[in-house]
Protein backbone atom coordinates (compact mmCIF):
# COMPACT_ATOMS: atom_id res chain seq x y z
CA UNK A 1 0.00 0.00 0.00
CA UNK A 2 1.10 3.45 -1.37
CA UNK A 3 1.34 6.25 1.52
CA UNK A 4 0.34 8.75 1.62
CA UNK A 5 -3.22 8.27 0.59
CA UNK A 6 -4.51 11.72 -0.61
CA UNK A 7 -8.19 12.77 -1.06
CA UNK A 8 -9.10 16.38 -1.80
CA UNK A 9 -8.29 17.46 1.44
CA UNK A 10 -6.87 14.87 3.32
CA UNK A 11 -3.96 12.85 3.68
CA UNK A 12 -3.18 9.43 5.00
CA UNK A 13 -0.24 8.10 6.26
CA UNK A 14 1.62 6.20 8.91
CA UNK A 15 2.00 6.95 12.97
CA UNK A 16 5.91 8.38 14.29
CA UNK A 17 6.10 8.76 17.97
CA UNK A 18 6.23 13.15 17.17
CA UNK A 19 2.77 12.88 16.99
CA UNK A 20 1.81 11.98 20.59
CA UNK A 21 0.67 15.30 21.94
CA UNK A 22 -2.14 15.41 18.71
CA UNK A 23 -2.73 11.75 19.40
CA UNK A 24 -3.57 12.45 22.86
CA UNK A 25 -4.97 15.53 22.39
CA UNK A 26 -7.50 14.30 19.63
CA UNK A 27 -8.65 11.68 21.77
CA UNK A 28 -10.00 13.29 25.25
CA UNK A 29 -13.38 14.04 23.28
CA UNK A 30 -16.74 13.56 24.81
CA UNK A 31 -17.57 11.02 22.18
CA UNK A 32 -14.66 9.23 22.26
CA UNK A 33 -14.92 8.62 26.36
CA UNK A 34 -18.65 7.32 25.27
CA UNK A 35 -18.60 5.28 22.41
CA UNK A 36 -14.41 4.20 21.85
CA UNK A 37 -12.92 4.59 25.66
CA UNK A 38 -9.78 2.19 25.09
CA UNK A 39 -8.61 4.58 22.51
CA UNK A 40 -8.36 7.43 25.06
CA UNK A 41 -5.01 8.53 26.26
CA UNK A 42 -4.73 10.37 29.26
CA UNK A 43 -1.20 11.39 28.77
CA UNK A 44 1.17 12.41 26.32
CA UNK A 45 2.99 9.16 27.24
CA UNK A 46 0.33 6.64 27.41
CA UNK A 47 -0.57 8.28 23.52
CA UNK A 48 3.33 7.64 23.06
CA UNK A 49 3.56 3.68 24.03
CA UNK A 50 0.50 3.48 21.97
CA UNK A 51 2.08 5.08 18.87
CA UNK A 52 5.18 2.19 19.60
CA UNK A 53 3.23 -0.60 19.56
CA UNK A 54 1.17 0.74 16.47
CA UNK A 55 4.60 1.55 14.44
CA UNK A 56 5.35 -2.01 15.52
CA UNK A 57 2.63 -3.62 14.07
CA UNK A 58 2.74 -2.23 10.39
CA UNK A 59 5.24 -5.38 9.74
CA UNK A 60 2.74 -8.09 11.08
CA UNK A 61 0.17 -9.89 9.68
CA UNK A 62 -3.27 -10.31 11.30
CA UNK A 63 -2.17 -7.01 13.72
CA UNK A 64 -4.48 -3.82 13.66
CA UNK A 65 -3.40 -1.11 10.98
CA UNK A 66 -4.55 2.39 12.28
CA UNK A 67 -2.85 5.48 10.12
CA UNK A 68 -3.42 8.85 11.17
CA UNK A 69 -5.37 11.33 8.88
CA UNK A 70 -3.93 14.81 8.14
CA UNK A 71 -5.57 17.66 6.71
CA UNK A 72 -4.01 19.03 3.88
CA UNK A 73 -2.81 21.78 5.52
CA UNK A 74 -0.85 19.71 8.01
CA UNK A 75 -3.80 19.02 11.12
CA UNK A 76 -3.58 15.75 12.80
CA UNK A 77 -7.24 15.08 13.26
CA UNK A 78 -7.94 11.56 13.98
CA UNK A 79 -7.44 7.99 12.70
CA UNK A 80 -8.54 4.70 10.54
CA UNK A 81 -7.59 2.09 10.95
CA UNK A 82 -8.54 -1.87 10.15
CA UNK A 83 -8.30 -4.14 12.54
CA UNK A 84 -8.48 -8.32 12.85
CA UNK A 85 -11.72 -9.71 14.19
CA UNK A 86 -12.66 -13.79 14.24
CA UNK A 87 -14.50 -13.07 11.03
CA UNK A 88 -12.23 -11.35 8.91
CA UNK A 89 -11.65 -7.32 9.03
CA UNK A 90 -12.89 -4.36 10.66
CA UNK A 91 -12.93 -0.92 9.88
CA UNK A 92 -12.71 1.70 12.24
CA UNK A 93 -11.79 5.38 12.25
CA UNK A 94 -12.10 8.43 14.71
CA UNK A 95 -12.06 12.49 14.16
CA UNK A 96 -11.73 14.82 16.81
CA UNK A 97 -14.14 16.56 17.65
CA UNK A 98 -13.25 20.24 17.09
CA UNK A 99 -12.97 18.66 13.11
CA UNK A 100 -16.62 16.97 13.08
CA UNK A 101 -19.07 18.12 10.83
CA UNK A 102 -17.44 18.64 7.64
CA UNK A 103 -17.82 15.66 6.04
CA UNK A 104 -13.83 14.40 6.65
CA UNK A 105 -14.57 10.96 8.12
CA UNK A 106 -16.56 10.47 4.97
CA UNK A 107 -13.21 11.25 2.87
CA UNK A 108 -11.43 9.61 4.64
CA UNK A 109 -13.00 6.16 4.46
CA UNK A 110 -13.81 6.18 1.30
CA UNK A 111 -10.22 7.21 0.46
CA UNK A 112 -9.12 4.59 2.69
CA UNK A 113 -10.95 1.40 1.54
CA UNK A 114 -9.74 1.05 -1.55
CA UNK A 115 -5.73 0.57 -0.95
CA UNK A 116 -5.98 -0.97 2.62
CA UNK A 117 -8.97 -3.53 1.44
CA UNK A 118 -6.03 -4.24 -1.84
CA UNK A 119 -3.07 -4.99 0.76
CA UNK A 120 -5.33 -7.14 3.32
CA UNK A 121 -6.71 -9.05 -0.22
CA UNK A 122 -10.13 -8.83 0.95
CA UNK A 123 -13.22 -8.47 -0.74
CA UNK A 124 -15.83 -7.74 2.58
CA UNK A 125 -14.76 -5.19 5.41
CA UNK A 126 -16.78 -5.29 8.35
CA UNK A 127 -17.56 -1.74 10.12
CA UNK A 128 -19.76 -1.92 14.09
CA UNK A 129 -20.75 0.85 16.28
CA UNK A 130 -22.35 1.57 19.10
CA UNK A 131 -26.74 1.79 18.12
CA UNK A 132 -26.30 5.31 19.44
CA UNK A 133 -23.68 6.61 17.76
CA UNK A 134 -25.82 8.45 14.88
CA UNK A 135 -22.84 9.99 13.29
CA UNK A 136 -20.86 6.68 12.79
CA UNK A 137 -24.17 5.37 11.75
CA UNK A 138 -24.37 7.68 8.87
CA UNK A 139 -20.51 7.99 8.09
CA UNK A 140 -20.67 3.74 6.98
CA UNK A 141 -23.45 4.35 5.52
CA UNK A 142 -22.70 7.01 3.14
CA UNK A 143 -19.52 5.02 2.52
CA UNK A 144 -21.32 2.01 0.86
CA UNK A 145 -21.71 0.06 4.09
CA UNK A 146 -25.18 -1.49 4.90
CA UNK A 147 -26.83 -2.69 8.09
CA UNK A 148 -26.26 -5.95 8.77
CA UNK A 149 -27.23 -6.97 12.38
CA UNK A 150 -28.95 -4.38 14.99
CA UNK A 151 -28.99 -5.67 18.45
CA UNK A 152 -27.46 -6.61 21.63
CA UNK A 153 -23.80 -8.05 20.89
CA UNK A 154 -19.93 -7.50 22.41
CA UNK A 155 -18.96 -3.79 22.25
CA UNK A 156 -15.36 -3.13 23.88
CA UNK A 157 -16.07 -5.85 26.30
CA UNK A 158 -19.61 -5.90 27.18
CA UNK A 159 -22.87 -6.03 25.98
CA UNK A 160 -24.61 -3.65 24.21
CA UNK A 161 -26.83 -2.63 21.49
CA UNK A 162 -24.99 -2.34 18.21
CA UNK A 163 -24.84 -1.86 14.60
CA UNK A 164 -22.53 -4.18 12.64
CA UNK A 165 -22.31 -3.12 8.87
CA UNK A 166 -20.72 -4.77 5.86
CA UNK A 167 -19.10 -3.61 2.81
CA UNK A 168 -18.11 -5.35 -0.58
CA UNK A 169 -15.39 -4.12 -2.35
CA UNK A 170 -17.53 -3.87 -5.67
CA UNK A 171 -13.92 -3.03 -7.36
CA UNK A 172 -12.86 -6.49 -6.55
CA UNK A 173 -15.83 -9.02 -7.18
CA UNK A 174 -19.34 -8.21 -8.82
CA UNK A 175 -22.38 -9.38 -6.69
CA UNK A 176 -25.27 -11.19 -8.07
CA UNK A 177 -27.90 -8.37 -8.62
CA UNK A 178 -30.69 -9.44 -6.30
CA UNK A 179 -28.42 -10.41 -3.91
CA UNK A 180 -26.83 -6.63 -4.14
CA UNK A 181 -30.21 -4.79 -3.85
CA UNK A 182 -31.73 -7.39 -1.33
CA UNK A 183 -29.04 -6.72 1.25
CA UNK A 184 -29.03 -2.77 1.00
CA UNK A 185 -32.80 -2.71 0.73
CA UNK A 186 -32.74 -0.91 4.35
CA UNK A 187 -30.84 1.55 2.92
CA UNK A 188 -31.76 2.53 -0.35
CA UNK A 189 -34.27 5.68 0.59
CA UNK A 190 -31.56 6.99 2.88
CA UNK A 191 -29.03 6.42 0.15
CA UNK A 192 -30.79 7.98 -2.68
CA UNK A 193 -32.47 10.87 -0.82
CA UNK A 194 -30.28 11.85 1.34
CA UNK A 195 -26.88 10.38 0.27
CA UNK A 196 -27.32 11.32 -3.75
CA UNK A 197 -29.76 14.17 -2.79
CA UNK A 198 -32.55 12.56 -5.40
CA UNK A 199 -35.18 14.34 -4.20
CA UNK A 200 -35.26 16.64 -6.88
CA UNK A 201 -35.08 14.03 -9.41
CA UNK A 202 -38.06 12.44 -8.39
CA UNK A 203 -40.06 15.45 -8.21
CA UNK A 204 -39.15 15.60 -12.06
CA UNK A 205 -40.42 12.73 -12.75
CA UNK A 206 -43.54 13.43 -11.52
CA UNK A 207 -44.07 16.21 -13.15
CA UNK A 208 -43.47 14.17 -16.45
CA UNK A 209 -46.84 12.67 -15.98
CA UNK A 210 -49.32 15.60 -17.24
CA UNK A 211 -52.07 13.03 -18.46
CA UNK A 212 -53.86 10.76 -16.18
CA UNK A 213 -52.39 7.89 -15.27
CA UNK A 214 -55.05 4.87 -15.22
CA UNK A 215 -52.82 1.89 -15.94
CA UNK A 216 -48.62 1.93 -14.66
CA UNK A 217 -45.90 -0.52 -15.11
CA UNK A 218 -43.06 -0.01 -13.30
CA UNK A 219 -39.95 -1.89 -13.78
CA UNK A 220 -37.13 -2.26 -12.25
CA UNK A 221 -39.11 -0.41 -9.05
CA UNK A 222 -37.37 -0.90 -6.06
CA UNK A 223 -39.12 0.75 -3.17
CA UNK A 224 -41.09 2.19 -5.08
CA UNK A 225 -39.56 5.92 -4.23
CA UNK A 226 -40.93 7.06 -7.83
CA UNK A 227 -44.48 5.69 -7.30
CA UNK A 228 -44.71 7.99 -3.84
CA UNK A 229 -45.81 11.53 -5.85
CA UNK A 230 -47.52 9.86 -8.23
CA UNK A 231 -49.61 7.88 -5.94
CA UNK A 232 -50.42 11.66 -4.31
CA UNK A 233 -51.61 12.59 -7.86
CA UNK A 234 -52.85 9.39 -8.86
CA UNK A 235 -54.06 7.60 -6.16
CA UNK A 236 -56.26 5.23 -7.90
CA UNK A 237 -54.38 4.45 -10.18
CA UNK A 238 -53.05 0.38 -11.07
CA UNK A 239 -49.70 -0.52 -10.77
CA UNK A 240 -47.70 -3.90 -12.01
CA UNK A 241 -44.22 -3.45 -9.99
CA UNK A 242 -41.22 -6.06 -11.33
CA UNK A 243 -38.10 -6.39 -9.48
CA UNK A 244 -35.52 -8.76 -9.08
CA UNK A 245 -34.59 -8.19 -5.58
CA UNK A 246 -37.60 -9.78 -2.86
CA UNK A 247 -36.53 -7.68 -0.09
CA UNK A 248 -37.07 -4.65 -2.27
CA UNK A 249 -40.37 -5.29 -3.26
CA UNK A 250 -41.30 -6.07 0.56
CA UNK A 251 -40.39 -2.75 1.45
CA UNK A 252 -42.17 -1.22 -1.39
CA UNK A 253 -45.40 -3.27 0.50
CA UNK A 254 -44.90 -2.01 3.93
CA UNK A 255 -45.09 1.60 2.04
CA UNK A 256 -48.43 1.65 -0.03
CA UNK A 257 -50.61 -1.32 1.53
CA UNK A 258 -54.29 0.42 0.70
CA UNK A 259 -53.17 0.72 -3.13
CA UNK A 260 -54.25 -1.30 -6.44
CA UNK A 261 -50.02 -2.99 -6.86
CA UNK A 262 -49.44 -6.19 -8.12
CA UNK A 263 -45.42 -6.86 -7.43
CA UNK A 264 -43.40 -9.27 -9.71
CA UNK A 265 -40.42 -10.51 -8.51
CA UNK A 266 -38.37 -11.46 -11.47
CA UNK A 267 -36.55 -10.19 -14.24
CA UNK A 268 -38.20 -7.55 -16.69
CA UNK A 269 -36.18 -9.39 -19.53
CA UNK A 270 -38.39 -13.01 -18.74
CA UNK A 271 -41.77 -11.45 -17.11
CA UNK A 272 -44.52 -11.44 -19.77
CA UNK A 273 -46.18 -7.54 -19.88
CA UNK A 274 -49.87 -8.47 -19.79
CA UNK A 275 -52.16 -6.09 -21.15
CA UNK A 276 -51.93 -2.59 -22.03
CA UNK A 277 -50.40 0.22 -20.29
CA UNK A 278 -50.72 3.85 -20.85
CA UNK A 279 -47.10 4.90 -19.06
CA UNK A 280 -44.24 2.56 -18.21
CA UNK A 281 -41.88 4.09 -16.23
CA UNK A 282 -38.07 3.09 -15.21
CA UNK A 283 -35.63 5.12 -12.69
CA UNK A 284 -32.15 4.23 -12.16
CA UNK A 285 -33.12 0.37 -13.12
CA UNK A 286 -31.44 0.25 -16.93
CA UNK A 287 -27.76 1.18 -16.71
CA UNK A 288 -26.38 -2.11 -16.13
CA UNK A 289 -27.17 -3.65 -19.85
CA UNK A 290 -25.66 -4.11 -22.70
CA UNK A 291 -27.26 -2.06 -26.13
CA UNK A 292 -28.62 -5.50 -27.41
CA UNK A 293 -30.67 -6.25 -24.06
CA UNK A 294 -31.57 -2.50 -23.74
CA UNK A 295 -32.69 -2.23 -27.78
CA UNK A 296 -35.02 -5.99 -27.12
CA UNK A 297 -36.27 -4.71 -23.68
CA UNK A 298 -37.43 -1.07 -25.48
CA UNK A 299 -39.30 -3.15 -27.95
CA UNK A 300 -40.96 -5.39 -25.18
CA UNK A 301 -41.90 -1.90 -23.73
CA UNK A 302 -43.29 -0.42 -27.10
CA UNK A 303 -45.37 -3.33 -27.44
CA UNK A 304 -46.89 -2.92 -23.72
CA UNK A 305 -47.93 0.50 -24.13
CA UNK A 306 -51.43 1.40 -25.59
CA UNK A 307 -51.30 3.62 -28.86
CA UNK A 308 -51.47 7.10 -27.01
CA UNK A 309 -48.82 5.73 -24.34
CA UNK A 310 -45.79 6.74 -23.07
CA UNK A 311 -42.00 5.53 -21.74
CA UNK A 312 -40.59 7.68 -19.35
CA UNK A 313 -37.14 6.91 -18.23
CA UNK A 314 -34.76 8.59 -15.68
CA UNK A 315 -31.58 6.82 -14.80
CA UNK A 316 -27.70 7.86 -15.01
CA UNK A 317 -26.18 8.52 -18.24
CA UNK A 318 -22.72 9.83 -18.91
CA UNK A 319 -21.51 12.84 -21.15
CA UNK A 320 -19.33 10.99 -23.67
CA UNK A 321 -18.96 7.64 -26.25
CA UNK A 322 -15.51 7.40 -24.97
CA UNK A 323 -16.70 6.75 -21.36
CA UNK A 324 -19.91 4.52 -22.42
CA UNK A 325 -17.19 2.19 -24.29
CA UNK A 326 -15.05 2.11 -21.31
CA UNK A 327 -17.44 1.32 -18.56
CA UNK A 328 -19.16 -1.62 -20.95
CA UNK A 329 -15.41 -3.19 -21.76
CA UNK A 330 -14.60 -2.87 -17.75
CA UNK A 331 -17.67 -4.85 -17.66
CA UNK A 332 -17.17 -7.49 -19.44
CA UNK A 333 -13.50 -8.06 -18.20
CA UNK A 334 -14.68 -8.21 -14.63
CA UNK A 335 -17.03 -10.66 -15.96
CA UNK A 336 -14.85 -12.83 -17.79
CA UNK A 337 -12.44 -12.60 -14.29
CA UNK A 338 -15.39 -14.08 -12.48
CA UNK A 339 -16.53 -16.53 -14.62
CA UNK A 340 -19.69 -15.20 -15.00
CA UNK A 341 -22.06 -16.57 -17.53
CA UNK A 342 -24.11 -14.91 -20.40
CA UNK A 343 -27.57 -15.32 -18.62
CA UNK A 344 -26.67 -13.86 -14.90
CA UNK A 345 -27.29 -10.54 -13.81
CA UNK A 346 -24.55 -8.76 -11.97
CA UNK A 347 -24.17 -4.97 -10.46
CA UNK A 348 -22.18 -3.03 -12.70
CA UNK A 349 -22.89 0.39 -13.89
CA UNK A 350 -22.66 0.81 -17.19
CA UNK A 351 -24.80 3.71 -18.04
CA UNK A 352 -25.19 5.10 -21.43
CA UNK A 353 -24.84 8.62 -22.90
CA UNK A 354 -28.53 9.82 -23.64
CA UNK A 355 -27.92 9.96 -27.59
CA UNK A 356 -27.36 6.26 -26.98
CA UNK A 357 -30.85 5.56 -25.31
CA UNK A 358 -32.47 7.96 -27.85
CA UNK A 359 -31.15 6.34 -30.82
CA UNK A 360 -31.89 2.86 -29.27
CA UNK A 361 -36.04 4.41 -28.18
CA UNK A 362 -36.28 5.04 -32.21
CA UNK A 363 -34.71 1.80 -33.36
CA UNK A 364 -37.38 0.02 -30.91
CA UNK A 365 -40.65 1.89 -32.73
CA UNK A 366 -40.77 4.75 -30.81
CA UNK A 367 -42.53 7.59 -32.93
CA UNK A 368 -40.91 10.64 -30.34
CA UNK A 369 -38.24 10.12 -28.03
CA UNK A 370 -37.46 13.79 -26.39
CA UNK A 371 -34.89 14.97 -23.65
CA UNK A 372 -37.09 16.64 -21.51
CA UNK A 373 -34.22 16.95 -18.11
CA UNK A 374 -30.51 16.71 -17.91
CA UNK A 375 -28.37 16.70 -15.10
CA UNK A 376 -24.41 16.09 -15.19
CA UNK A 377 -24.92 12.37 -14.48
CA UNK A 378 -28.71 11.91 -15.40
CA UNK A 379 -31.05 12.50 -17.67
CA UNK A 380 -34.92 11.80 -17.80
CA UNK A 381 -36.63 10.68 -21.48
CA UNK A 382 -40.04 10.59 -22.60
CA UNK A 383 -40.57 8.27 -25.57
CA UNK A 384 -43.99 8.18 -27.61
CA UNK A 385 -45.38 5.51 -29.31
Amino acid sequence: MTLPIKSKRLYITEFNESMAESVHINSLDEDNRRFVPDEVFETIEDARETISALISFYKKEDAPLVYPIFLNTGQHIGHVQAVPIPDGWEIGYHVAKPYCGNGYATEAIDAFLPPIMRKLDITKITGICHADNIASRRVLEKCGFFLEFEGVGEYHGEEQRICRYKHFNEFTTLERMDEFFNIRANLYDRHMIDDLDLGGFYEAIADCFDTPVNRLLGLGCGTGLEFKLLFERYPDMEVTGIDLAIAMLQKLEEKYPDKNIRLICGSFFDVDFDGSYDHVLSTYSFHHFSENSKLDLYKKIHAALTSDGRFIFGDYTVPTMERQQELLAENEEKRREQGASAGEFYHFDTPFTAETEVKLMKTAGFSTVDVVRQWESASIIIAGV
